[in-house]
Order: C-alpha cells, then sequence, then structure tokens
C-alpha cells in the first residue's frame, strides 16, 4: 500500500488548485488595466536575430513568411473565432511542405475547401514549371474569390456583411479615409518633391478604385475588388520599399501619418496580391521546386470551448497552442521552426509561445485576453503534462510580475493584424535602403540558366535562376522609380525576328521565341536588369569549346543546368535543335548603364 501523503500522478494539465490559481491571476491584472491597456508594448520578432538553420531547406525567414501568409488567406471569415495559425512542415524523408493551419474555432467547409484549391494551383505550378503568370492569375482569383467578405470588412464597403457588433458602429470607408491621407500629404510642410506627387497619384488611383468597389453591381465585384488589390500593392511596393510606410517614412513623413489607420489597411490589401507572388516564387525556385510538388494540407480540429474552474467565462484554444500542443504530441524530424498567424499574437500566447521555446513568431499586440486556455491534454504522457505544467507556472509568474510593473502598461492603439514584412530579400524586393547591408552578407554563387524539356517535347524553358548576388545593382542613393522603366512585362518575338536585343528591366518577365515548330521561353523574372541577346547559331562556332544545350535530348520534365564562370557578368550558351538552325544566347548582368 502506498504512503497515506503520496500524491497519484495527475490525469491531464489542470488540477482545480491551478486552474484556480491561474485565471485568478489573469482577472486581477485585467483589473488593474485600463481600458485600451496592455501589459506590455507591442513585440515585433522580425528583428530579432535567428540562429542559421540547420538540417531545413528552408530559412527561418522564408518559413515565417509562408507561414504567415497561410494564416493571413485561412482567416477568411471576419470573426475572432477564426482566428488562424499556420506552420510549414518539411518533410525529413520525402520532398514534401505540410502547411497545418489551426483556428480558435475549426474553420468552416467551405474555406478548408477554397484552401485545398488554393494548395493544388501552387503544386500544379510546380509541375509544370511555366505559364508563371497564368497560374498566378488562378491563384488569386481563389484567393479573392475566398476572401471576398475579409476585404469588403476591411475596405468597409456597402456590399459588406459583417459581424453585427462591427456593422452598428461602422467606421468609414477606406476611400474616404484615403482622402483624409491625401490631404494631410498635400497639406504637410514638407517641400513639394517628384517622389509626393507620384505618391499623391498612386493613392488617387487607389481611393478611385476602391469606390468603384463601392459603387459597383454584383456582376463587376470581382473584377473591381483584383484591381483594387493590385492598386494597394502598387502603392506599397513602389520603388522597392516593401510597405507604404516605409515609403512615407522615406519622403519624410512622420508617424502620424505614416503609422495611420488608412496605412494599415493598404499594407494588408496589398498582402492579397503579395501572397501570390510569393506561392508562385516558391513553386518555381529550382530550391523549393520539387517539395512544393508535394504540398499537403492538414487543418486542426480546434478543441471545443470549456469554462475552466476559476473562470468567469468560457475559453477559446487559440490556434498557435493549438500547434504547439500539436507537434509536442506528435515529433517531427524537422519540427517546424516559426509559427505564422492572421493577427498578432495576445499576451498570453506571447508568454506561452516563449515558455514553450520551439516556436518563433513575428509579432505580437500583448493585448490580455481572458477567454484563454491550455486543454486538459488527459491523451499526453506523465512527462509531456509535466512541461506543460511547468510553463503555465511560468506564464503566471509573468502575469503576477506585470501586477507590480505598472509603470510599464501600454496604452495599445495598434492594430491587432500587421502586414508583416519578411526579412529576407531577393533581388526584386531590395530597397534601397537597404542594399548596402544585404550586399556584405551575401554568398556569392555562379549563375545558373536552367533548359527544361516541354511537357511534349516540343517546347523548352530557360530559367536564369541563382543570380540575385550579381543583379542588385540599383544606385542606392538615387532609386530609380519603377515608373520610369519600359512596361515590358512579357516580350514576344517570331524566329524571323532574330537577331533579338532585349533590355532587361525591374518589369521584365520573359521572353518568348517562337516559330510553327518550337518556341522557347525565357523567364526574366530573376535578373534586376541586364540584356538577353539571341541570334542564329553560325556553323563555325558550333565547334568552339561552348555550352551547349541539345533540347531534343532534354527527357520530360528534366532540368539541364549551365552555369557561368566565378566572377562572370556574361552568359554565353547555344540551344541545338534540328527543327531550327539553333540558338546562340548571351546574357548580361549589371548596372543599369550596361542594359
Amino acid at each position: 500500500m502506498a504512503p497515506r501523503n503520496s500524491q497519484r500522478p495527475l490525469l491531464g494539465v489542470w488540477t482545480e488548485q491551478s486552474s484556480r490559481d491561474f485565471y485568478r491571476s489573469i482577472q486581477v491584472l485585467g483589473s488593474q488595466l485600463r481600458s485600451g491597456q496592455s501589459p506590455q508594448k507591442p513585440k515585433d520578432y522580425r528583428n530579432v536575430a535567428t540562429p542559421k538553420s540547420t538540417g531545413y531547406l528552408l530559412s527561418f525567414e522564408e518559413e515565417l513568411l509562408l507561414a504567415d501568409h497561410f494564416a493571413f488567406i485561412a482567416h477568411a471569415v471576419d470573426d475572432n473565432k477564426y482566428v488562424s495559425a499556420a506552420t510549414i512542415e518539411e518533410g525529413k524523408d520525402t520532398t514534401s511542405y505540410t502547411v497545418r493551419i489551426a483556428s480558435n474555432r475549426t474553420l468552416k467547409q467551405t474555406v478548408q475547401d477554397r484552401l485545398a484549391r488554393i494548395i493544388e494551383i501552387v503544386k500544379k505550378h510546380a509541375e509544370t514549371g511555366r505559364d508563371r503568370e497564368e497560374f498566378k492569375t488562378r491563384l488569386f482569383h481563389e484567393i479573392v474569390v475566398l476572401s471576398q467578405q475579409r476585404i469588403y470588412g476591411r475596405i468597409r464597403t456597402t456590399q459588406w456583411s459583417g459581424p453585427r457588433q462591427k456593422c452598428a458602429a461602422r467606421k468609414p470607408s477606406l476611400h474616404h479615409m484615403i482622402g483624409r491621407e491625401l490631404a494631410a500629404i498635400r497639406t504637410s510642410k514638407l517641400p513639394a518633391s517628384e517622389a509626393i506627387k507620384i505618391l499623391c497619384s498612386d493613392l488617387v488611383h487607389l481611393r478611385d478604385a476602391l469606390e468603384r468597389v463601392d459603387k459597383g453591381t454584383p456582376q463587376d465585384q470581382l473584377s473591381l475588388l483584383k484591381e483594387a488589390l493590385i492598386k494597394s500593392h502598387r502603392v506599397s511596393n513602389h520603388g522597392g520599399y516593401k510597405s507604404l510606410e516605409n515609403r512615407l517614412k522615406h519622403i519624410g513623413f512622420g508617424v502620424d501619418i505614416s503609422g495611420s489607420a488608412q496605412v494599415q489597411k493598404i499594407e494588408k490589401l496589398s498582402k492579397y496580391w503579395q501572397c501570390c507572388e510569393d506561392f508562385i516564387h516558391f513553386s518555381r525556385d529550382p530550391k523549393t521546386r520539387p517539395f512544393c510538388k508535394n504540398l499537403k494540407l492538414e487543418i486542426c480540429q480546434a478543441p471545443p470551448s470549456r469554462k475552466p474552474v476559476g473562470s468567469e467565462e468560457s475559453c477559446f484554444v487559440h490556434g498557435e497552442v493549438q500547434l504547439a500542443l500539436y507537434y509536442e504530441q506528435h515529433p517531427s524530424k524537422l519540427p517546424p521552426q516559426a509559427l505564422g498567424s492572421s493577427k498578432s499574437a495576445c499576451c498570453l500566447c506571447d508568454l506561452f509561445i516563449a515558455h514553450h521555446g520551439k516556436l518563433r513568431m513575428s509579432h505580437s499586440h500583448m493585448r490580455l485576453y481572458s477567454k484563454w486556455t491550455i486543454p486538459q491534454c488527459e491523451s499526453f504522457s506523465q512527462e509531456q503534462c509535466q512541461r506543460l505544467r511547468s510553463i503555465i507556472v511560468s506564464v503566471m509568474k509573468d502575469i503576477r510580475q506585470f501586477q507590480v510593473m505598472r509603470s510599464q502598461y501600454y496604452f495599445n492603439s495598434n492594430a491587432e493584424s500587421m502586414a508583416h514584412l519578411p526579412r529576407f530579400l531577393r533581388s526584386e524586393d531590395m530597397a534601397p535602403s537597404e542594399l548596402s547591408s544585404v550586399l556584405q552578407l551575401q554568398e556569392i554563387v555562379n549563375p545558373v540558366i536552367q533548359i527544361q524539356s516541354g511537357s511534349e517535347g516540343s517546347s523548352s524553358t530557360a530559367c536564369l535562376t541563382s543570380v540575385i548576388d550579381h543583379a542588385v545593382t540599383k544606385d542606392i542613393h538615387r532609386p530609380t522609380s519603377i515608373t520610369d522603366l519600359p512596361n515590358t512585362e512579357a516580350i514576344h518575338h517570331g524566329l524571323v525576328d532574330l537577331p533579338i536585343q532585349l533590355a532587361i528591366f525591374p518589369l521584365t518577365k520573359s521572353c518568348t521565341v517562337f516559330n510553327a515548330t518550337v518556341e522557347y521561353y525565357f523567364d526574366l523574372e530573376d535578373i534586376e536588369c541586364g540584356k538577353l541577346c539571341i541570334s542564329d547559331l553560325i556553323f563555325e562556332e558550333s565547334s568552339e569549346e561552348r555550352k551547349g544545350v541539345n533540347v531534343e535530348d532534354c527527357k520530360v520534365d528534366s532540368t539541364i543546368c549551365v552555369r557561368a564562370e566565378p566572377d562572370s557578368r556574361n552568359l554565353v550558351f547555344y540551344i541545338l535543335n534540328t527543327l531550327t538552325s539553333g540558338l546562340r544566347v548571351d546574357v548580361i548582368w549589371g548596372s543599369m548603364s550596361d542594359a
């Protein structure tokens, strides 16, 4: 017989006493906070240095970006019960990614079905390896259809049918808010400049596009919404600043304008198109493309809400907690490093994830929500339950510490969600002010030309990749406005047009050369600027020791890499095909003057 004073192993995480103590500490802290106050300032973890990942294909920054994107589009219902969190799990023994999403309440089946269609488009693009713009258009359509009501809520149009309490306190529509922003910009004390003129023009176009949504007919809504979202992206990304806030700060505006609510709303609208850009990028990147071919979606079933001992109301298990607990119960050889979220994390999620120690997030708004809980976890092992009890004790200590640190209480006027900017940068992402520091950190690699056979063996794709380190050439003191560059997104030429000389600018996406029997598609997305020269292959040249690719030797869906010499800014190679006389291809990358 066991001694009378021995304790039986606890079944689950909570005891009546621990639950009562936990919620009592929350109630005491909540009573000390005034309306709009948080125990601490919001926390931005994107500026925190992260250790280099080992064994992972994705960097932490890339993983966090994708996780944030999927959580963002999963929160398609304008209701806090569907605030979402996401992780990207990389296959250890298989080339695959699993997107795992959890919400405060299990996502509606209609949302799950639409997310599955989005995943399928990304997979299909990875499989085909071409027609990027077509797939991006399809992806954008699915995302807008999924998020239509959520977008209406963000821009406050007459079409919006959101939660009753929000509709009762209807705020001004975004196009009216942008009108006020324009008035503030035009009456500011800053001297007139070309940058302000272009900014005002972009905002006017966005305001007018949003007004057309508000007044548009039902049958035109999707096309009008897409137009407004793309214009939002243009406002946020003009000149390479990657956010309207950065753009305004660079011009010289203070936080009263750059940090306004309408600026945050524009950033969020911009993110819908940015999600498409990034999903397509990862599905076509040679590094991640094989994994995107095996992209999977898993939706977590949210635990039912419950009223814990000591709490005065029913509580929910937030998505961030659900995912952390999932990987406690289902260990992975390559567990996710990043935890994406559709809204910034609350105070209790922030503390829980910090003490959990295995996942990192983008941002926490640090507001205290009393309707927060951890499930009882009866199916967990005793060791797992003990670890969770220790985390709860640590969180409770932090809460009690907040109770005596009233000087740190913060009036939190920030939005609960933010359009997070990626910390990793591709060549087309780099803002002028960031170039000098990025160049010092980059590892120089050789450019690669990838020749991929078409699905029918009758066409080929030349994809220029890994040129990021050589292609960053803009003047870091005088950024070139994207509006000053030729609008040459997709160039088409017949073989009869040879020789072809094409200047490559940031907007230049591709060049297609074709005749009745063969088509060559040159994907130029990853080159910042340079020159592409295509000419007939002279017979004498083919005998030289040059890099050559025989298209007829390419197997279906195969890839052949042609590399430049180290430190070179020029690559010459030949495409051989008995159906044509062959092509000589010269690719040059460098400064804008080189192009």
